[in-house]
């Protein structure tokens, strides 16, 4: 695949998609874990296990990934997914939720010199929401 034409770009790998998963899961699964990691750590790619199975057990899934709720929106029942890597140094936590469609709009206009007029006309065009 590596001198495939078909496979030299973004856009080819994405329209042969089906055949690269094929290949893959092929070669996969003719190899066990240990022989995987020693395969693709000769050739610098970085790769470990995942202990699937341990994770399908709810209260550890739900340790593991942490699913907090939206921090500016306390009593909501919206959970987001928390960081699913753990790292000592450097740890990640959820700061805020994404924002609401239209939760900036009239903010951001305003910083870029709309007036009220405008944004009331580009809301009944449908431009913005």
């Amino acid at each position: 695949m590596g001198s495939d034409a078909r496979f030299a770009t973004v856009q080819g790998r994405r329209a042969n998609q089906a055949e690269i998963i094929a290949a893959v899961s092929d070669f996969t699964h003719r190899h066990t874990k240990q022989e995987l990691l020693k395969h693709l750590g000769a050739r610098c790619v970085r790769a470990g296990q995942r202990r699937a199975r341990r994770l399908r057990r709810p209260a550890l899934r739900r340790a593991r990934y942490a699913g907090v709720g939206a921090p500016s929106r306390p009593r909501s029942r919206d959970r987001i997914a928390g960081v699913a890597i753990k790292m000592s140094e450097t740890p990640g936590r959820v700061r805020h939720r994404a924002p609401l469609l239209g939760e900036h709009t009239d903010e951001y206009l305003i910083s870029i010199g709309c007036s009220t007029a405008d944004i009331a006309r580009l809301r009944a065009d449908k431009i913005v929401a």
